[in-house]
């Protein structure tokens, strides 16, 4: 056994059942009978697959109440059905996933490569990737520097950045976004060695953080000098 999930009576898990094969199977066992319900290879077919690497799967319902299992293997992910038939598989392009877990139409993982995504797994962007016409990949950057603000690159204008101001609040620095459309009363996680008092910075993106309550910047940092 290499990953598991239990979903109500089933336990789904991936496992390589003859020890010998090197083939990466799922399958689905009565939790309480031990019982193997089914189970199926999870191969590619394509030349760039391995069935090694590190493995994980997740279920979930769709909005129609489907269960839909999801494996990762090899650098590719599979979604199931519940009776184990393929819906779709398709190349991860960071690595095999070591863990992964599904909310609502999106699927959240993490790669051996270090990368932590989400993917659309919606009808409708499936019904665009058989139209050839999926989105570009997006990678964010959570923003973080070690060096000194001395060394920080300087501008004059925010241009498409996102502005936000660093004060001090009690006895700590807290910094908080001032563009025009965010909540000034959020907190921003930022670098704690860039921070100084009265400073403003230009970041690329601002986004709410998954706890909700605060942000997260995010991309290059710039300290804003007055223009």
């Amino acid at each position: 056994m290499r990953f598991g999930v239990i979903d109500g009576d089933e336990v789904f898990v991936t496992a390589d059942f003859t020890r010998s094969s090197g083939e990466t199977k799922l399958a689905c066992i009565d939790r309480a009978t031990g019982a193997v319900r089914w189970r199926v290879v999870l191969h590619a077919g394509q030349p760039d697959f391995d069935s090694g690497g590190a493995e994980a799967c997740a279920v979930v319902r769709d909005a129609r109440g489907e269960r839909l299992i999801y494996a990762a293997v090899g650098g590719y992910v599979f979604c199931l059905d519940d009776q184990g038939a393929y819906r779709w598989y398709a190349p991860t392009d960071c690595d095999a996933l070591c863990n992964m877990v599904v909310r609502g139409d999106r699927l959240f993982f993490a790669s051996t490569e270090g990368t932590i995504g989400v993917a659309d797994v919606s009808d409708a962007a499936l019904a665009k990737v058989d139209a050839g016409r999926w989105p570009a990949v997006k990678p964010r950057k959570q923003a973080r520097l070690t060096a000194k603000s001395a060394e920080l690159k300087r501008t004059r204008h925010a241009g498409k950045g996102v502005i936000v101001e660093c004060g001090k609040e009690r006895s700590k620095l807290r910094v908080r976004v001032v563009s025009p459309g965010y909540n000034s009363e959020w907190f921003c996680q930022f670098p704690r060695d860039l921070r100084e008092d009265g400073a403003r910075y230009v970041v690329d993106e601002v986004r709410e953080a998954a706890q909700g309550g605060f942000y997260r910047a995010l991309g290059e940092i710039k300290r804003l000098d007055d223009s």
